[in-house]
């Protein structure tokens, strides 16, 4: 029995490992496996796969961004491969799966992880050939048509103690194109409660699971063994509610390193929240601050931390429980720490106001993140399944419609001036998007020197700052007027982008020649 597992890769230019499906081909024991990327190999070449092989099981794992690709790759699947079984997985499968069988109901949704639903899947084709769709019932977290859409009861959550490691079968190709190899630390979140969060239904709860440490010390040295020298790990949460843990790691990768077990070279990216940085509970500041300064040591290069808003009305939106005071603390202290930040950020949602957007921006000064090299200026994703969606999405400035290309339901402001505002801003920040996306896909990969990944920060803090002046003089504006006449104010603005773009020309033709991607689809 062949089984064929395919990523989709995301629409952010950037050539990332797809630890997802590396990591089901280990649960898979009775099949021959094959893995795939499409964003690695190209749509061609693995459709030549399908009609070269006879497979029984197709698994796609989707990223947002992907679903033309999606139903080009299962129309193409039903056309040569007529009986293979196909089955969805990720951001498509566990959150759009009503709208992806309303378009296909040959396609079998994976809700959530899938180490446990898809090798049942398996044996069950494995066992009843053509009769499986009659056994379907059996199968926990899925989703599928007969004569509606049936979602089956969640499976409980993997036991991550008892995890198996990823196969690394793409590895070496993610390695070839300067890409990001990827590992777990944890699953879930301690906190949990954003209201524009997918990770209950991600999981069926937001509870926090911690990898054991000598699986992450195992990984660690199998990547790079590999020649990886700068990992990032996909964990929503690393600290969880465990800083002991952490101290624990941080140390363990010091004495693998001094053991020339690992790369002495070797440094790591992970998500955290702010309460992690500046302390909580029985971990105090100065607490929190120490653990910062051993991860540092141990090769800590960067962190995520989801600030989200500097306005308090919205951030009451968005269920965080960041104040903007220590928001602002967790930055100045990663900063003073020589710890890069990487900030999220979700400065507009459908019910900002003007003084929410003005609260923002002066936060954002405040903070002195305008010069950050994060895209600060994000839309509000109101992704299906999501408290906020399940809340908010009876207004009537929201679509009950889902975009399926961007997994979410488009919205307008219910203020018109937020409204005219963000609309000039969105166009004027797609004309720059393109090299922003490759300059950070750059960032974010095995890169030369870290000498190499700063410049290009740097270049992407320009134009990101420029981005956040501009956005406040339309604000300023727009506070004053009721016109909508930004022409001056682009004008000024476009004439500084271009001596930007004048003076780093040379530099960016460089990066985008040795390390942009080469669209295959």
């Amino acid at each position: 029995m062949k089984v064929l597992l395919v990523d989709t890769g995301t629409t952010r230019r950037e050539y990332s490992e797809p630890i997802g499906i590396e990591t089901l081909v280990t649960y898979i024991k009775n099949a021959e496996v094959t893995a795939m990327s499409i964003e690695l190999q190209g749509l061609e070449k693995v459709i030549s796969n399908i009609k070269s092989n006879n497979y029984s099981v197709i698994g796609i794992s989707s990223k947002i961004g992907s679903f033309d690709v999606i139903k080009n790759l299962v129309n193409e699947i039903m056309l040569y491969s007529f009986n293979t079984v196909i089955c969805l997985g990720d951001i498509y499968g566990t959150y759009a799966y009503e709208d992806v069988l309303k378009w296909n109901p040959n396609v079998i949704c994976m809700i959530g992880e899938g180490e446990k639903n898809l090798p049942v899947l398996i044996d069950i084709v494995k066992k009843y050939g053509k009769e499986y769709r009659g056994y379907l019932k059996n199968i926990k977290s899925i989703a599928y048509y007969n004569q509606g859409v049936v979602v089956n009861e969640r499976e409980k959550e993997l036991d991550v103690k008892q995890a198996l490691f990823p196969s690394r079968i793409l590895l070496p190709d993610i390695l070839k194109k300067s890409g990001i190899a990827h590992l777990e630390g944890s699953r879930g979140c301690a906190y949990g409660n954003c209201s524009f969060c997918g990770i209950v239904q991600k999981y069926g709860n937001p509870r926090w699971r911690p990898f054991d440490e000598e699986f992450i010390y195992n990984e660690l040295i199998t990547l790079s063994n590999a020649g990886v020298v700068s990992p990032y790990f996909t964990d929503e949460d690393f600290f969880g509610n465990n800083v002991d843990r952490v101290i624990k790691i941080a140390q363990g990768i010091m004495d693998l390193k001094k053991s020339n077990k690992l790369n002495p070279e070797l440094n790591f990216y992970f998500n955290m929240r702010v309460d992690s940085v500046v302390g909580k509970d029985s971990v105090g500041y100065e607490k929190a601050r120490e653990i910062l300064s051993i991860l540092k040591l141990a090769g800590l290069r960067e962190v995520f931390i989801g600030v989200e808003s500097g306005s308090s009305e919205q951030i009451s939106r968005y269920k965080k429980n960041n104040e903007q005071f220590k928001s602002i603390k967790a930055i100045m202290t990663l900063n003073s720490l020589g710890i890069d930040v990487d900030i999220g950020f979700i400065l507009f949602d459908p019910f900002m106001t003007m003084t929410d957007l003005v609260n923002n921006l002066n936060f954002i000064y405040q903070a002195g993140i305008n010069t950050n090299y994060s895209r600060l200026a994000k839309k509000l994703r109101i992704e299906p399944l999501t408290p906020y969606a399940k809340e908010r999405c009876n207004s009537w400035n929201i679509s009950e419609s889902l975009d399926m290309e961007a997994v979410c339901f488009p919205y307008s402001f219910i203020d018109n001036k937020v409204e005219r505002v963000y609309k000039v801003f969105s166009i004027w920040e797609k004309e720059d998007m393109d090299i922003i996306y490759n300059l950070q896909s750059f960032c974010r990969g095995e890169v030369p020197s870290e000498e190499d990944r700063n410049k290009a920060k740097k270049i992407i803090s320009m134009y990101r700052s420029l981005d956040i002046a501009l956005l406040r003089k339309l604000s300023d504006y727009e506070m004053y007027n009721e016109d909508g006449n930004y022409s001056e104010i682009i004008s000024y603005f476009s004439d500084i982008r271009k001596q930007y773009d004048y003076a780093m020309q040379e530099t960016i033709e460089n990066y985008m020649a040795k390390y942009r991607r080469i669209p295959n689809i």
